[in-house]
């Protein structure tokens, strides 16, 4: 089941090996845009994201992203 949409605004969290495991890259992928959903592998969509801070485009599974939601009070 896709988790993300085209422009939502995630973030990356690492990889997630295990429950008690979880490994950040060394790359700054601190916010991104969801540009594009491939055909699922195996058993989760695989999402194609624009990073802002490095200005590049890179693949992840919904696992390694979260969601970023904004509240606005009025």
């Amino acid at each position: 089941m896709d988790e993300y949409h085209v422009g939502d605004l995630v973030q990356y969290t690492g990889y997630h090996y295990s429950p008690g495991y979880v490994n950040i890259d060394g790359d700054d992928y601190n916010f991104g845009v969801i540009v594009a959903t491939l055909p699922r592998q195996v058993y989760q969509p695989i999402y194609r994201v624009y990073w802002f801070k490095k200005g590049l485009t890179t693949d992840a599974i919904q696992d390694h992203l979260r969601l970023v939601v904004i509240n606005k009070q009025d």
